[in-house]
């Protein structure tokens, strides 16, 4: 669509992710953006964007298909910050949050210490 100038109109795309298959409605620009290795939208490329003051905790699932890239393909690409952490969990993508709670309301407390 892009190719022949119609990047500004909707369409149905698929995407996959961690194995499931969903449909997204959007431009061809918006969803080549979203995809673009060099764009913002891409972890690896925000990650060093973050101002140095900004601490982050990342949870991540063993099970999760991203586990396989390591810590180094975003975490270690973070500005450094000792209050960051980086933390496995035996979780999928989706049930992370729910199964890490411990581990953010200790994180969010840690931070909030003086």
């Amino acid at each position: 669509m892009i190719a022949s100038g119609k990047g500004d109109q909707k369409g149905r795309f698929t995407d996959i992710n961690q194995g499931s298959r969903v449909a997204n409605f959007a431009t061809a620009n918006e969803f080549m953006s979203y995809f673009d290795p060099t764009g913002d939208a891409e972890m690896s490329v925000a990650a060093q964007k973050l101002p140095p003051r900004t601490a982050v905790l990342w949870i991540i699932g063993s099970n999760d298909a991203l586990v396989k890239l390591g810590k180094g393909y975003v975490f270690d690409s973070l500005p450094q910050n000792p209050k960051s952490q980086y933390v496995e969990i035996g979780s999928n993508h989706f049930r992370t949050p729910m199964d890490g709670l411990e581990h953010i309301v200790a994180w969010v407390d840690s931070i909030a210490a003086p």
